[in-house]
């Protein structure tokens, strides 16, 4: 069996801190929602401490889901 370099450790640690979801454009609707929020379970039940939802096609806004408080996102809205 392959020993992990610590590099390759950190990188599994650090992907479990901060997911991205980047929306694109098949990405909308209620299905896309409910499979967003069954996905963002699982990656809460993995560890995962932060969840960001990019949308730069249709609501220009980023929502940052996180752990401690998972139904509640921060939105984001661009200042330009």
């Amino acid at each position: 069996m392959k020993k992990r370099t610590a590099k390759a450790q950190r990188m599994q640690t650090e992907e479990k801190i901060l997911k991205f979801r980047l929306s694109l454009t098949n990405d909308y609707g209620d299905k896309a929602e409910k499979d967003m929020a069954s996905k963002g379970c699982d990656y809460f039940a993995d560890g995962t401490l932060v969840v960001w939802d990019v949308d730069v096609l249709k609501e220009e806004v980023i929502r940052v889901y996180r752990a401690s408080n998972p139904e509640e996102p921060h939105v984001y809205h661009p200042s330009w």
